[in-house]
């Protein structure tokens, strides 16, 4: 049996209870608990942070995790801070994270939890999308699409900003640096600047360069899921 998802399920343990999570909601449903406006709602994204800052809900939580165990010790914090008996709309990409998350408030107390059934990706194919902003991270070579998945489509929506000049674009890096390897938003004149790196810190460490994340990827060519301007820019980093 092949495992996947192992770093989002790290800290699983025994007590945990795949049946007992947040209740399934249509796009229909949730966007009616959006316009309900109420102030006992809170909307929890539970995705990455850049994900978050490439697309979101409105009004909803920045997340500040990224597996199973940093969400667990997030849970400890926000059971201090949310009352039990607040209503808690959580999403993710598509729905997969919800089922575990969701069963972590369940267990710490939570009673009126909901998820998105589907999560963003189905959420993106029905005709009221008002209560989304920005565009969508997806774990392919596109790494950045419109709501509705068209590329050739509207990208007028672009909330995310370069996290060096604060400019507004979609391009998405891992981080050169083989000792980071963190997704960043950067402009085509920042990348270049500060070598595919997500600091300055990064990009003035000898660590720069290019590794591998499987054997069968022996070349820049074969570095899928970062996208062909992420090869680019590698290339032209090497080749100076």
């Amino acid at each position: 049996m092949r495992v996947r998802h192992g770093k989002l399920l790290e800290g699983l343990d025994e007590s945990f209870d795949s049946s007992s999570v947040g209740q399934h909601v249509s796009a229909a449903e949730w966007n009616q608990m959006l316009e309900e406006n109420n102030e006992d709602t809170v909307i929890l994204d539970v995705r990455n942070d850049y994900e978050w800052e490439v697309g979101h809900f409105k009004d909803s939580r920045q997340p500040t995790f990224r597996t199973f165990a940093e969400f667990i010790k997030y849970s400890e914090k926000f059971s201090k801070e949310v009352e039990k008996d607040q209503r808690i709309l959580m999403y993710c990409t598509g729905g997969i994270r919800c089922e575990l998350y969701s069963s972590i408030l369940k267990r710490k107390g939570f009673q009126d939890v909901y998820q998105l059934n589907g999560g963003i990706l189905k959420y993106g194919f029905q005709p009221d999308t008002s209560h989304w902003q920005g565009n969508l991270f997806v774990f392919d070579d596109r790494l950045v699409v419109p709501l509705d998945g068209d590329t050739n489509g509207d990208w007028s929506e672009t909330i995310s900003e370069c996290r060096y000049c604060g400019v507004k674009c979609n391009t998405c890096y891992n981080c050169a640096s083989f000792h980071c390897n963190k997704i960043f938003i950067c402009c085509a004149k920042c990348v270049v600047k500060y070598k595919a790196c997500c600091s300055v810190e990064c990009s003035q460490s000898e660590n720069t360069f290019f590794k591998q994340r499987n054997p069968s990827q022996i070349n820049l060519d074969k570095y899928v899921g970062c996208g062909d301007h992420f090869r680019e820019i590698l290339k032209k980093d090497f080749s100076d």
